[in-house]
């Protein structure tokens, strides 16, 4: 029944897509964590500081580029979402669960047959800009931070 409403189903598919790549941004975090220098961390707790004052304030700064990664990759991910898509709903009950990318494919291929190919591949141009530009910003700010 959740896929089936129209005011559910976007947030059953959203709370998919997170299931399934929860796991590649904690390996990323892993890397990242790996990569610390443990002699700032146990200088933090020799210095009295509680392990959530060593995460939030050692830890989480020092991982602010793998957050960037983490975010730009998630991004971008969330605008490429179309397999879950077409397969739990295939655009929903009514078109709920459409996204730019299965609205591309339905205008190309469903709705109105080959002569829409151009305003599919319009919709996927336009998207390809709207992720360059995000990325562009996105790593323009992490560099600078």
């Amino acid at each position: 029944p959740w896929l089936g409403s129209t005011s559910l189903v976007m947030w059953v598919i959203i709370w998919v897509s997170t299931w399934q790549w929860s796991g590649w941004t904690m390996i990323l975090y892993l890397a990242g964590m790996v990569g610390l220098p443990q002699d700032v961390v146990e200088a933090a707790r020799v210095d009295g500081a509680s392990s959530f004052v060593t995460m939030k304030s050692v830890v989480a700064p020092m991982l602010r580029h793998v957050t960037a990664l983490a975010l730009l990759l998630n991004v971008v991910g969330g605008f490429q979402v179309f397999d879950t898509i077409y397969v739990m709903t295939g655009g929903g009950p009514d078109h709920a669960s459409e996204t730019l990318g299965t609205y591309s494919w339905w205008v190309a291929f469903s709705s109105y047959g080959p002569g829409q190919l151009g305003y599919a591949a319009t919709i996927a141009v336009i998207m390809i800009c709207v992720l360059f530009v995000f990325s562009y910003f996105r790593i323009r700010v992490s560099r600078l931070v």
